[in-house]
């Protein structure tokens, strides 16, 4: 359990970064401690369902999100924050504009 404490602390560092937040901001949004945001992010303290559920709708992401483990360019890098950042955006949009950036996406691959 200890090796999930701290894969889950370091992706909710990447994921907090990644949407721009402080500890603080999140723990405000998250209806959490910041000593709760800090140990969990330090692989000290492993979450409830409750916390995830309130992690997640502060930085608008699914839960299962802190269980990608895979590996990015950087913790917190750019691609990564623009990868975020831009699928945040799409959620809000109907099928139809979402399809529509699929399109631009595999134009802009070929050229």
């Amino acid at each position: 359990m200890a090796r999930l404490r701290v894969l889950v602390g370091r992706r909710l560092k990447d994921l907090r970064r990644a949407h721009g937040l402080s500890q603080e901001t999140l723990a405000e949004k998250a209806g959490l401690s910041l000593s709760m945001v800090s140990s969990i992010e330090r692989g000290l303290r492993f979450p409830s369902a409750e916390v995830f559920e309130g992690l997640a709708k502060a930085m608008k992401v699914e839960t299962r999100e802190f269980f990608d483990f895979r590996p990015r360019d950087e913790a917190g890098g750019e691609s990564y924050r623009a990868l975020v950042e831009v699928e945040s955006m799409l959620k809000e949009q109907p099928p139809k504009y979402i399809r529509m950036v699929g399109r631009i996406v595999k134009e802009l691959k070929k050229g």
